[in-house]
C-alpha cells in the first residue's frame, strides 16, 4: 500500500496536442525520455487548470510517450497540461491522518431597515492532521524546512486523492520516542479537492 505524499511546484510542463481518452495509462509526449524520469510524480489538468488528476508515478518512458501508474479518470481535451512535481516528501506507509474535522462555517443574521438577512463571516473548512512517525532528527528538520519554504502544497492520499493544502497556523507537534525518533503532527487546512496549487 502506498503512503501519503506531500508535493509542491511544477516542472517540465507540457501542452498536449491530442485528446487523451478516459482510462489511458500512456500519453504521447515528444522527447518524454529527456523531459521526465521514471518515478516522477505526474499530474494532468485541462488547459484552464480544472479537472486536475494525479497520475501516480511515471512507470515507463520512451522517446515519444510516458506511461504512468494511475489511469485517467476522465478524458482530457487538446491543450491539456501535463507536469511533474518539482519536489516531494514521501511519508512512511504507516503515516495516518490523526484527526480530520469539518467546520460548516459561521453564518450570522443581520438586520437593516427592519429586514433580516444572513451573512457568512467564516467559510466552511476542513482540517486534517497528518502524523509522520519514526523520523530521525535530520528527517524532521528537512520536513519542517520544506514546509516553511513551500506553501501551499498538494496532499496526495494513498487512494489517489489530490487536495491543495496549507499549514493551518496551529503549532506543529513534535514528539520524541526513547530511541530519539520523532513523530510530527502536521496540522493542515484542506483548501480545495482535485486542485494542484
Amino acid at each position: 500500500m502506498a503512503g501519503w505524499i506531500l508535493a509542491a511546484g511544477r516542472e517540465a510542463e507540457q501542452i498536449l496536442g491530442d485528446v487523451t481518452p478516459v482510462g489511458a495509462a500512456t500519453i504521447a509526449v515528444a522527447g518524454a525520455d529527456i523531459i521526465f524520469a521514471a518515478g516522477d510524480l505526474l499530474f494532468i489538468s485541462e488547459a484552464d487548470g480544472s479537472e486536475t488528476q494525479w497520475l501516480g508515478r511515471i512507470a515507463y518512458l520512451s522517446p515519444v510517450s510516458v506511461s504512468f501508474s494511475r489511469p485517467l479518470r476522465s478524458s482530457k481535451n487538446s491543450g491539456a497540461r501535463l507536469w511533474r512535481a518539482a519536489s516531494a516528501i514521501v511519508a512512511p506507509e504507516n503515516a495516518l491522518p490523526a484527526r480530520r474535522a469539518r467546520a460548516g462555517g459561521v453564518v450570522v443574521e443581520r438586520s437593516l431597515g427592519g429586514r433580516f438577512y444572513a451573512v457568512r463571516v467564516a467559510e466552511p473548512s476542513e482540517t486534517f492532521t497528518l502524523e509522520l512517525g519514526g523520523l530521525t532528527p535530520a528527517e524532521t528538520r528537512a520536513v519542517i524546512e520544506w514546509l516553511d519554504e513551500l506553501q501551499p502544497i498538494a496532499l496526495l492520499g494513498p487512494a489517489g486523492d489530490l487536495a491543495a493544502a496549507r499549514l493551518s497556523g496551529e503549532p506543529v507537534v513534535r514528539e520524541l520516542d526513547r530511541a530519539g525518533r520523532a513523530t510530527l503532527k502536521l496540522p493542515f487546512i484542506l483548501m480545495a479537492e482535485e486542485v494542484y496549487p
